[in-house]
């Protein structure tokens, strides 16, 4: 149980909308975004808008999400529906910061810190995306 809900609360958890292009290990600011990068991003403000449908259309119909490394937690566009859908009626208020985040090909890897949940609780995890076709295929939290 535990494990599904840090699934739900980081995989609907988003970022503040950028307030510019995401800064390089240097710390200048890099040219543009990766493809893979921009799908995940787009996700993640999907997420603090609680627009489930612009949520889930970044998402392959093929999307596994695990607990790292191969915990299975959900599958299918269906299910996730189900489980977010009830999760953003219940966590009005859900909220995500990224805190840092590495892309990696068509991988992406964000330090997440989940708030606003309705039982206050706070949620640090690492998640990383797989991204194919401009579509989330798999994703992986480590917490």
């Amino acid at each position: 149980m535990r494990a599904l809900l840090l699934a739900s609360a980081v995989l609907l958890s988003a970022c503040a909308p950028s307030a510019g292009p995401t800064p390089s290990a240097g710390g200048t600011p890099a040219v543009s975004a990766s493809p893979a990068e921009q799908v995940v991003q787009v996700q993640l403000e999907a997420y603090n808008r609680r627009d489930l449908e612009g949520f889930l259309a970044t998402y392959s119909p093929e999307i596994r999400i695990y607990l790292h490394p191969d915990r299975l937690l959900m599958s299918g566009l269906d299910q996730m529906r189900k489980e977010y859908g009830e999760a953003f009626s219940a966590n009005p208020n859900g909220r995500a910061a990224i805190t840092s985040r590495m892309v990696q090909g068509n991988y992406v890897i964000d330090h997440e810190h989940v708030t606003g949940q309705a039982d206050g609780r706070e949620i640090r995890a690492v998640a990383i995306y797989e991204v194919s076709d401009g579509k989330i295929r798999n994703v992986w939290f480590i917490d």
